[in-house]
C-alpha cells in the first residue's frame, strides 16, 4: 500500500513538473514551433559537419564556414517562407531606415587572430552602427553602412524573428551602454569582441541568437547567421 502511494506521489510530482515547465515556456513567450526550428537547424549543421568530416564549426576552414552559412540560409528560407529579403537600397539603410538593434554580419574580416568575420549592431538611421574592434574597443561608428558595411562581399543585415520594437531598443541600448569598453574575450571583466557584443545585446532582450554555441568557445559571427531566430533582411553587397 505504501509503495502504491509513493508511486502515485512520484507520478504527481512528475506531472506537476511538466506543467510548470509548460507554464514557464508560455510566460517567457518561448514558442515551441520556434524551438523546433532551432533543433532542425542544428540537425542541418550537424549533417554539414559530418559531410566535411569536422567535429564542430570552430574547426571549419573559411571556405567551409562560408558554405555552411549559405547552406543554412537556404534551409531557413524554407522554414520562414512568409518572409522575404528586403528590396531596400543601400541608400535607405545608410540614411533613412531606423536600424536600431539590427544585426550586421559579414564573413569578410580577417583582422588580428580573429579569422571568422565581423559583426555589429545597428544604432540609428544614418547608418550608425555599434561595434567592438581591436584598438577601438566598443564604439559607435557614424555613417558606418556607407563607410564599411556597404563594401562587404558576404553576409548581410539580419532581424530577429518575432521581436517587438521594444526588444530591438533593448538590444541597441545594451550595446550603447557598453561604448568605451575594451576589445577582448572577457565580458565578465567588461571586454567584448564583435559577435560577443551582438550576442549579449540580444541576450539582454531575451533571445539566444547563437543557439549552436558550445559553452566556453568563442561566438562566431557565422553562428549569428545560422541561428533560428535571425532572418536575413538584405544581403551584402547591396
Amino acid at each position: 500500500m505504501k509503495k502504491g502511494i509513493f508511486s502515485f506521489l512520484l507520478l504527481a510530482i512528475f506531472t506537476m513538473s511538466i506543467q510548470n515547465v509548460s507554464a514557464l515556456e508560455i510566460s517567457d513567450n518561448i514558442q515551441l514551433e520556434d524551438a523546433s526550428k532551432e533543433i532542425l537547424i542544428q540537425n542541418k549543421i550537424d549533417e554539414f559537419l559530418e559531410t566535411v568530416n569536422k567535429e564542430d564549426v570552430h574547426s571549419l576552414t573559411v571556405q567551409e564556414e562560408t558554405a555552411l552559412v549559405e547552406y543554412i540560409e537556404n534551409f531557413k528560407q524554407t522554414l520562414y517562407d512568409d518572409t522575404a529579403i528586403a528590396n531596400s537600397s543601400s541608400w535607405d539603410y545608410a540614411n533613412t531606415i531606423n536600424i536600431g538593434g539590427y544585426i550586421f554580419v559579414s564573413m569578410d574580416s580577417r583582422t588580428s587572430s580573429w579569422t571568422h568575420g565581423h559583426a555589429g549592431i545597428g544604432y540609428s538611421a544614418g547608418g550608425n552602427v555599434i561595434e567592438a574592434n581591436p584598438g577601438d574597443g566598443v564604439k559607435l561608428y557614424t555613417n558606418r553602412v556607407n563607410n564599411y558595411w556597404s563594401e562587404c562581399q558576404t553576409g548581410g543585415i539580419y532581424k530577429v524573428n518575432g521581436a517587438s520594437s521594444s526588444k530591438y531598443n533593448t538590444a541597441r541600448d545594451y550595446a550603447y551602454e557598453r561604448i568605451g569598453r575594451g576589445y577582448g574575450f572577457d565580458p565578465i571583466g567588461g571586454d567584448f569582441y564583435c559577435s560577443e557584443l551582438v550576442y549579449y545585446a540580444w541576450d539582454a532582450a531575451g533571445y539566444n541568437i547563437a543557439s549552436s554555441r558550445i559553452w566556453g568557445t568563442p561566438i562566431l559571427p557565422s553562428q549569428l547567421m545560422n541561428d533560428g531566430d535571425t532572418i536575413l533582411q538584405v544581403s551584402f553587397p547591396f
